[in-house]
């Protein structure tokens, strides 16, 4: 009987304290590692999101801008059959005609402002008196009014920033360059490029002249030959841009784009 009872006990031993604290080190193990590869998981999938975000801002803040400059000096009263002078259109007037402020604000930021005529009726209103700066907290915004026509402050008319995402999470633009020049190429990889050298360029061609050569400027300064007074002078522009913008809370995070706007509506004037 007591032989029997002895052979209960040892049926029913449980593990040895060695035993028992290597299966916790075990089970920490694979709990370390299942955690590890689900944070590992978690930040791929953050980063896949921020980039995501951050090309659709981007690429979008890109197509408004190509899009809306290549109308700028539109005029209604341009209408083909008109019998009106191309040449007083009042969207191309001094003060309203397209212009780049390479620094607008002291700081160094580009700011573009230019005017079209968006509903038809021939004259300059202020909701026809449009841009884009970048701004100091590094977002851009679009002009959707105005009051002051070549202004490009708050003062002188209505901006509504662009780089904002629905979850306030802002994209910030580290590198907003405009011109109506060609750009050099810029193969800095420090979040501001690198870019390809942009080669278009505004340039003013007179035509009532048979030479092909053509004033590389918008202020027809160096016409060569010198037009003869009276001559169609037609400014062709160009506006070229560059920007690069970050993710807002991941600085590594970056994109880059550039572009070449062919303005549609050729400035008209006469040599003096």
């Amino acid at each position: 009987m007591i032989r029997k009872n002895l052979l209960t006990k040892r049926k029913q031993s449980g593990l040895s304290l060695i035993e028992l604290m290597i299966s916790i080190v075990i089970g920490l193990i694979i709990l370390a590692a299942s955690l590890a590869v689900y944070v590992l998981i978690f930040k791929g999938t953050v980063i896949a999101l921020r980039s995501s975000q951050l090309n659709y801002d981007l690429d979008n803040l890109m197509l408004v801008m190509t899009h809306d400059i290549r109308r700028a000096g539109y005029w209604g009263g341009a209408v083909s059959g008109w019998d009106i002078d191309d040449q007083i259109n009042p969207f191309m007037a001094a003060g309203v005609d397209l212009t780049i402020n390479n620094d607008w604000d002291g700081l160094g930021n580009d700011c573009i402002v230019y005017s079209y005529d968006f509903n038809n009726n021939g004259t300059v209103d202020n909701s026809e008196l449009v841009g884009f700066r970048r701004n100091s907290d590094a977002s851009v915004s679009m002009r959707v009014q105005g009051t002051d026509p070549d202004s490009c402050d708050d003062a002188g008319g209505t901006w509504e920033q662009l780089t904002i995402t629905e979850d306030s999470e802002q994209v910030s633009i580290t590198d907003f360059n405009l011109s109506l020049g060609s750009l050099p190429p810029d193969t800095t990889i420090d979040g501001s490029g690198p870019y390809p050298a942009q080669v278009g360029f505004s340039q003013c061609d007179n035509v009532d002249d048979s030479v092909s050569a053509a004033d590389p400027s918008v202020d027809c300064s160096g016409y060569s030959p010198a037009p003869s007074t009276g001559d169609t002078l037609a400014v062709r522009r160009v506006v070229n841009i560059r920007i690069t913008g970050q993710a807002g809370r991941d600085s590594e995070i970056y994109k880059s784009l550039s572009s070449s706007v062919r303005v549609g509506n050729d400035a008209l004037k006469s040599a003096p």
